[in-house]
């Protein structure tokens, strides 16, 4: 589904954290640089973040 499916997968994100996250990392490779452990939830904040910021997705 590629970017279409980022809204949905924003909306799941919000209301949890979820393994959905990693389809934002294959969708926009190399936007999010992982260094060491990153919890589940610090993955789902960073990308809500980014995409709020970026206004790819509200």
């Amino acid at each position: 589904m590629g970017i279409d499916a980022v809204p949905f997968i924003l909306k799941e994100i919000q209301k949890e954290p979820s393994q959905l996250v990693h389809a934002l990392d294959l969708i926009f490779p190399g936007v999010v640089k992982y260094e060491g452990f990153v919890s589940l939830k610090e993955a789902c904040e960073k990308w809500i973040s980014i995409l709020k910021e970026t206004g790819i997705a509200s």
